[in-house]
């Protein structure tokens, strides 16, 4: 990951927590290293299911007013400079797994892949989660690493990572486009 420069990413959360105010739920989007994200995403705000847009440019998080549709500055997102960092962020994490089991093949939308299952404390998610994060809990953690590339293609994680998952609770972060030239600009606020 560390002569990533950009990648695309699309996660989903089956069975997500209640703990927090906002949940997000699904998020289809493109990290540019070191500091700027964009997601359409669907988040769960206060209980009810809504769409809407996301950019990170450095320390500044903005996101759609599910309602007007207009930029708001927010907190809270999580911040695109842990999430590439190689010891804070996905590679890190990869690193981080207990008791891997022997690569299996596979593949991730047409990409052979190394599949390795594993356990991984929550903890190691605050990037992605942030405060929420439940660190000491234990998570199944299954990864698919491209034969050719070396790059993640997908992490599963099932279990309690952050406050109000349950053990039914799954993230899927799928990565794909790695390298290709994207622009994120902050929006007229």
């Amino acid at each position: 990951m560390q002569k990533v420069h950009s990648y695309h990413f699309n996660l989903e959360v089956e069975h997500p927590g209640s703990g927090a105010t906002l949940v997000i739920q699904s998020a289809d989007g493109d990290l540019l290293v070191p500091d700027r994200l964009q997601a359409d995403a669907g988040a769960l705000v206060l209980g009810s299911l809504v769409q809407v847009k996301i950019i990170v440019v450095g320390g500044q998080q903005y996101m759609t007013d599910p309602i007007t549709g207009r930029w708001q500055t927010i907190n809270g997102l999580p911040d695109p400079r842990v999430l590439s960092d190689s010891r804070t962020g996905i590679a890190a994490l990869l690193g981080q797994i207990r008791n891997p089991s022997t690569p299996g093949e596979s593949s991730i939308d047409g990409v052979a892949c190394w599949n390795i299952t594993g356990k991984l404390d929550a903890a190691y998610l605050r990037g992605l989660l942030g405060d929420q994060t439940r660190a000491g809990s234990l998570l199944d953690a299954a990864v698919w690493i491209g034969k050719n590339d070396q790059l993640p293609h997908q992490i599963r994680l099932t279990g309690v990572a952050a406050d109000g998952d349950t053990s039914q609770t799954v993230r899927t972060l799928k990565l794909s486009k790695f390298n290709e030239t994207i622009t994120i600009s902050a929006p007229a606020v």
